[in-house]
């Protein structure tokens, strides 16, 4: 049925299982094989937290997700996986209803995956930032009416902002 129908079937044959998923991601993050902070590429996973390393030198442990937005998921890889493929190959056009039904997940569940995957996409033509780069962050909080429970509720939204700072004058500081 075209070459989405086709996609699909090689996207199943990448990954088929969590471990599979599993395996990219820490190829993803560690493409010459794991490496910790402290420069040490001597580590053990640790059998009580899955897809996490340990390393032998200084104790620090890493989950192949730390920093991504899949940090602190319950969610299994296959399910992001998926849900990063239907994304992907509909242009950000999927609706959070079709993904929870694809996916077999609560709409509250497909609706954050589908805003969480969408926030990580750069725009087409973007390209680095050359010169002197200043980056601020700041977390905003706000009320937002929850229909279904009837009352207001907190949210949350972190954003990121970055600046191209001439090179000839310093940056500001407020």
């Amino acid at each position: 049925m075209g070459p989405t129908r086709q996609s699909l079937v090689e996207f199943r044959e990448a990954f088929p299982d969590e471990a599979s998923c599993a395996r990219y991601l820490f190829d993803r993050r560690w493409p010459e094989g794991f490496v910790c902070g402290c420069g040490s590429t001597r580590h053990w996973p640790l059998k009580g937290r899955a897809h996490t390393c340990q390393c032998i030198e200084c104790g620090r442990q890493t989950s192949i997700t730390a920093g991504t937005v899949m940090q602190r998921s319950h969610l299994l890889f296959t399910k992001w996986f998926y849900a990063a493929h239907l994304i992907a190959t509909h242009a950000g056009r999927i609706s959070a209803r079709e993904l929870q039904r694809r996916l077999r997940v609560a709409y509250q569940t497909a609706s954050e995956l589908k805003r969480k995957l969408l926030l990580t996409e750069l725009p087409i033509d973007s390209e680095p930032l050359p010169g002197r780069i200043e980056v601020a962050q700041t977390k905003i909080t706000f009320k937002v009416y929850d229909r279904y429970r009837d009352r207001d509720m907190r949210a949350k939204r972190f954003v990121v902002i970055a600046l191209e700072l001439p090179e000839d004058r310093p940056a500001e500081r407020t």
